[in-house]
């Protein structure tokens, strides 16, 4: 497993980026008119239920941001504007300090990718506000190529702009079915758990540079 990698792919959220969802929901129940969604607790069950479709067609770029939150204002009734609802929307990213070193410091001696089930307003969100984020220049982006993990599509894309071999690829992931679809194409899949084991995970290929 210490073979020197071609190519290290990195998702982004729960990874990267630490991502509070209940920290939408609270910004999007204190602007809803609709009693069932004034409750934090009751607005991010719906953005995992109610909701899920919606996000999936903007994680896949099937609708636009505007698209999006006007649905969203639709489902919610929500009383906030555009600009509003997207620092709401963008409100649930904390970096992980100890993984965007550990990214910096890989980014010196391979090549990185990041490989994430994304949307518009929350790249640009990553983008302009972490400097992790900028430095690694290749994203292959869930509503750019319009698949999601674990679909087979965007590990193959990844790996077609890589233009390298699945067994020379490392991948880092929190979702365990992520990473068996990762695996199942031939990809070295790590399933990230903590800072410190995912440092250790790498410590082979970081002596190894």
């Amino acid at each position: 497993m210490s073979k020197r990698p071609e190519l290290i792919l990195f998702d982004i959220g729960s990874v990267i980026i630490d991502v509070d969802h209940l920290e939408i929901a609270t910004r999007l129940a204190k602007s809803s008119e609709d009693p069932r969604y004034t409750d934090q607790a009751e607005v991010l069950s719906a953005l995992k239920s109610v909701s899920a479709p919606l996000i999936n067609d903007y994680d896949t770029g099937k609708i636009s941001s505007e698209s999006f939150y006007q649905q969203m204002v639709s489902t919610y009734q929500l009383t906030m504007d555009f600009d509003a609802f997207r620092a709401a929307w963008n409100s649930c990213f904390r970096e992980n300090v100890q993984v965007s070193a550990l990214v910096n410091r890989l980014g010196q001696d391979y090549r990185l990718f990041l490989l994430s089930n994304t949307n518009a307003m929350h790249f640009e969100c990553l983008q302009a506000t972490f400097p992790v984020i900028r430095n690694v220049k290749t994203a292959i982006l869930s509503y750019e190529v319009r698949s999601r993990k674990p679909e087979r599509a965007i590990y193959e894309h990844a790996l077609k702009l890589g233009d390298v071999p699945a067994e020379s690829v490392w991948y880092v992931d929190d979702r365990i079915e992520f990473v068996n679809a990762a695996t199942q194409l031939g990809i070295h899949a790590i399933q990230f758990q903590t800072a410190s084991k995912l440092i250790e995970d790498f410590h082979p290929i970081l002596n190894n540079a």
